[in-house]
């Protein structure tokens, strides 16, 4: 038989998830425009572009994490090109204490017609041929060394 996950409870979750290093995946997302940034809503960063990312789930593959990302955040579907590197977070990232590696992939938009739908986390989304100086710092230093033609 299988073994059963037991359900954590908000505050146990929040307990162990301030102690340990989150694994996210950031979607860059390539287009002959540029890279498509979304401007942050919530905590952290808030009010600061963004690659799109976030929490992998348990049990998810990276690629699927990728793909509900994508779709949650711009509402497109994307084509995974490659991984493309690690950025690993400040335990202090925009004044929280969390800890977090993303890896990142290089995707590219299935449909050529682009049609934006933010999310919660961030309604305004634009895309760069150079990225803007209020990008999270981690990722402008990594988006600035990536080679890409934009």
């Amino acid at each position: 038989m299988g073994t059963k996950i037991k359900k954590l409870s908000k505050e146990e979750f929040d307990k162990i998830y301030q102690c340990v290093p989150r694994i996210c995946v950031e979607v860059i997302v390539n287009t002959s425009q540029g890279i498509i940034l979304t401007k942050r809503l919530i905590p952290p960063c808030v009010g600061m572009w963004h690659i799109p990312g976030g929490m992998v789930y348990f049990g998810e593959k990276l690629e699927e994490a990728v793909n509900r990302i994508a779709d949650d955040e711009l509402g497109i579907d994307v084509d995974i090109k490659k991984m493309v590197g690690v950025i690993e977070y400040s335990k202090k990232l925009c004044e929280t204490h969390m800890h977090a590696i993303g890896i990142a992939f290089l995707c590219e938009p299935k449909s050529k017609e682009l049609k934006f739908r933010g999310s919660f986390q961030g309604e305004e989304i634009d895309v760069f041929k150079i990225i803007p100086d209020n990008t999270i710092p981690e990722q402008k230093i990594f988006l600035d060394k990536l080679e890409v033609e934009r």
